[in-house]
C-alpha cells in the first residue's frame, strides 16, 4: 500500500520541482510588478565592453570611445 516505486518517486520529484519552479515564477512577476508600480528600471542584462588602444605616448591603454588623457603633457587624448 505504501511502497515506494521507482514511478512513483519520480512523480514526487517532479510535482516538487514544479511548485518550486512555479514559487519562483511567482516572486519575479511580483517584484517586476513591484518595480514597475515604483518606477524604479532593472539593469541591463549584460554588462558593455569597449574596445581598448595604446596610447603611442605612454603605452597605457584606454578605452577608444571615452578616452581620458593621462599624466602626460603630449598625451593625445
Amino acid at each position: 500500500m505504501f511502497g515506494f516505486s521507482f514511478m512513483k518517486l519520480l512523480v514526487l520529484a517532479a510535482i516538487i520541482t514544479a511548485v518550486w519552479y512555479g514559487f519562483k515564477m511567482m516572486t519575479r512577476i511580483s517584484e517586476d510588478r513591484k518595480d514597475r508600480v515604483e518606477g524604479r528600471k532593472k539593469p541591463s542584462g549584460s554588462p558593455t565592453t569597449e574596445d581598448m588602444i595604446a596610447c603611442p605616448e605612454c603605452g597605457t591603454f584606454v578605452a577608444a570611445n571615452s578616452a581620458a588623457r593621462c599624466e602626460r603633457a603630449n598625451c593625445p587624448y
